[in-house]
């Protein structure tokens, strides 16, 4: 993704606190998400580190639309 965002002139920035693999908890309430990659990452969705990521993520955003005055 990093090749082709580049190629049209975009910024690629990994934010770890959103990406990559993560392991289920033991006890998990997301049963319904049978494969074991979904229900690890929604797990994940419910911690700190989660909302990190998202918070940084709409900070970009927000700066983006500030500098093309979106």
């Amino acid at each position: 993704m990093s090749e082709w965002l580049s190629a049209a002139d975009l910024e690629y920035q990994w934010i770890s606190e959103l990406g990559g693999r993560r392991k289920p908890v033991l006890g998990s309430r997301h049963v319904v998400l049978r494969h074991e990659a979904f229900r690890a990452y929604a797990d994940y969705m419910e911690t700190g580190s989660f909302a990190s990521g998202i918070a940084t993520l709409l900070d970009s955003m927000a700066m983006l639309a500030a500098a093309y005055h979106v």
